[in-house]
């Protein structure tokens, strides 16, 4: 009975699918929405004023309503900016125009010096202004992409969505042919320094959100900040040029010691077995991308080929954000990188897309691994073991990836995608150990849904559906419990938003997806329950939210009618809260708190109490020096406390039972 409900569930969501535009169930999640993201770029390149912090920094997440006043403010600013530039075009062009010629034997007949002083000022002046057109197209395309995504909000207040798409369509097309008179090749690109400090406390060492050990040396014993100490850097030079009128070559040259922070393999940390750390400068090509629009049957259609980046959503493909304690676009925005191409086509009310390439052997000057892809499920506990957490790599590294997706508007009611996609590994993959049941795959087939419906003023449901069958070449391996669904109701007021929702995710999905945490623990599977929370704009500078989670084990992995998984006697809970305060022009203050409390059945873990407590404090401070100059401070508490009495979930190289640091963390970036 459960299957047939869960398999009806994902009929009813594939019926109608979708791209959900705000329907992320984790506070720290938001941060890293596609939407969020795409609202960053305009603030970034000065399209917004008031943008809120993330969740990290302590700010609550965005309405809808918000959502939509912001993307008009910005849409009537970059009209009134690119109309302005057009009115200062045709002024200069009167101007030359107007210049004397000669040939009349006078001085009246030639222009002065003075004359041509002021027109060179005017054209320095239009050259700088021109030179600030280098992310206008970014900013058309997350325009583009929030319009479809918030059609009705925009309409709900009044805009015409149709005319503003039109608008969007003549400037693109009037920005590429302004951007062709410019240099060949504009540079560009960030600056990022900063560093953490770790230290122990009552001479014990600590859990960071990365799952990586703090306040310890590479030897597990604790230390303090001079021992546990860490200074990143990274340069990244992005080099875009236009050529003709509709075609865009991007790449991306990153310098840097981050790689085993950031990129590489989803390598997994889990406490006490060594901390992360820096490595030599490395280098390496983060993109490499050629991307023109054309059109074909009355759609717009874009293409791009080279090293490109693509995400769908949270749970069926999205990069993890591998660090909480660093901030980066590059490495922060959820995309995996593909060498090969994509092709999308947008009518007005159904999209299509396809996309496909390589995604391994990416190495950097070093010959370090960079954003190589796993998939498949290692985070099963057995009866009696560790706890499960971190970044898992999966069972098997992907060679190829080809995918398919189709987005249907529902017009006022909604909107809704399906995709689905094949992952091939260039060899087998063994899960004959540590994994039950026992099997062999090298293909991972996986598809699913969203689904985002507004059935009343203020409210919307959100669903998710995705399901990944293991393969060995066409012969299936398993196609049981590896599937997930999420939903999800939520009510947005003007100052006020709140949500609840229910999701279950098998014991054996395994898509390369990034669907949140429970304190270290990185993309949760076997695990079934409520999630709900709120936040509240108390004023223009104060912010409050909380959320809940509340899970038991998802009952179904088992083995022999054993239950090696997290049983529905087993409890998982996560709490957190905090608040965003803007004291000065350009200071920003976050405070949060995270609790995470697991209550195990005691007697299948032969434990004496089966409870465990972890808990995270955070204060973050953000300093902005200009428009694209930040300094940021935090410090963090980790306090993880085992009451079971024994060794069951200690952490390596602390024969206690309890374990406690505190972070220091800073950095300081550049956008230029």
């Amino acid at each position: 009975m459960k299957r047939t409900l869960s398999y009806l569930f994902g009929v009813v969501l594939m019926a109608g699918l979708y791209i959900p535009a705000n329907a992320q169930n984790f506070p720290d999640v938001p941060e890293y929405h596609w939407a969020y993201e795409a609202l960053e770029t305009l603030k970034n390149d000065g399209l917004l004023v008031g943008y809120p912090d993330g969740m990290f920094r302590g700010a609550r997440p965005m309405s809808r309503y918000e959502f939509a006043v912001a993307m008009n403010a910005a849409y009537q600013k970059l009209k009134y900016m690119f109309d302005g530039l057009q009115s200062r075009i045709d002024g200069l062009q009167r101007q030359i125009d107007a210049l004397p010629k000669g040939g009349g034997g006078t001085q009246g007949d030639f222009a002065t010096k003075a004359d041509l002083q002021a027109l060179r000022d005017q054209l320095e002046a239009f050259k700088n202004d021109l030179s600030g057109m280098k992310n206008w197209k970014n900013d058309i395309d997350a325009l583009r992409k929030l319009m479809n995504a918030f059609e009705q909000d925009l309409a709900s207040l009044g805009v015409d969505v149709e005319a503003m798409k039109k608008d969007l369509r003549s400037i693109e097309d009037r920005v590429a042919a302004l951007e062709a008179r410019k240099p060949a090749v504009d540079i560009h690109g960030t600056v990022d320094i900063g560093g953490r400090a770790g230290h122990s406390r009552d001479h014990e060492i600590g859990v960071d959100w990365n799952g990586a050990t703090v306040g310890a040396d590479l030897f597990g014993e604790p230390v303090g900040v001079t021992r546990d100490l860490h200074v990143m850097h990274e340069l990244g030079l992005i080099f875009s040029g236009t050529y003709g009128r509709d075609v865009n070559m991007t790449a991306e040259l990153v310098v840097g010691n981050l790689l085993p922070f950031e990129g590489g393999t989803m390598t997994t940390q889990f406490a006490g077995s060594g901390r992360k750390e820096e490595t030599n400068t490395d280098v390496w090509l983060h993109r490499f991308e050629a991307a023109w629009k054309s059109s074909w049957l009355g759609a717009p259609v874009d293409l791009r080929l080279g090293r490109i980046g693509h995400q769908i959503n949270p749970y069926i493909l999205k990069r993890q954000d591998v660090d909480y304690y660093w901030d980066s676009d590059r490495w922060d925005n959820g995309d995996w990188m593909i060498d090969g191409g994509s092709v999308d086509f947008d009518w007005s009310n159904f999209s299509l897309g396809f996309y496909g390439g390589k995604v391994s052997n990416r190495g950097s000057a070093l010959n370090s691994g960079v954003y190589d892809m796993w998939v498949g499920n290692t985070t099963v506990i057995p009866s009696v073991g560790t706890r499960p957490g971190n970044y898992t790599p999966g069972l098997m590294v992907v060679d190829t990836i080809l995918g398919a997706e189709v987005g249907v508007n529902l017009g006022r009611i909604g909107t809704a995608r399906a995709t689905y996609n094949l992952l091939d590994g260039p060899d087998t993959a063994s899960a004959a150990n540590g994994v039950l049941p026992a099997f062999t795959f090298n293909r991972l087939q996986l598809w699913g849904g969203e689904l985002d419906i507004e059935f009343a003023k203020n409210f919307r449901l959100n669903g998710y559906f995705a399901k990944s069958d293991y393969f060995q070449n066409d012969d299936s391996q398993v196609d049981e419990d590896n599937w997930l669904w999420d939903a999800a109701l939520r009510y947005a007021g003007d100052r006020f938003n709140v949500f609840a929702g229910y999701r279950e995710i098998g014991p054996w999905y395994g898509g390369p997806g990034s669907w949140g945490r429970i304190g270290y623990w990185n993309n949760p599977t076997d695990i079934k329950g409520f999630h709900a929370g709120a936040d509240f704009q108390v004023n223009d500078d104060i912010s409050l939210y909380a959320t809940g989670e509340f899970y038991t084990g998802s009952d179904r992995a088992d083995f022999g009618g054993t239950v090696f998984g997290i049983s529905e006697d087993d409890k998982v809970n996560r709490i957190q809260a905090g608040l965003g305060f803007k004291f000065a022009e350009n200071w920003h203050l976050g405070i949060g708190w995270e609790g995470v409390f697991w209550d195990l059945d005691e007697t299948r873990f032969e434990l004496e109490s089966g409870k465990i407590d972890e808990h995270w404090y955070t204060a973050d401070l953000t300093y902005d020096l200009g428009e694209n100059t930040t300094w940021r401070f935090g410090y963090q508490i980790l306090d993880y406390k085992n009451k079971t009495g024994d060794g069951f979930f200690n952490t390596p190289g602390n024969p206690n039972v309890n374990a406690k640091s505190g972070l220091f963390f800073t950095q300081f970036s550049i956008k230029f």
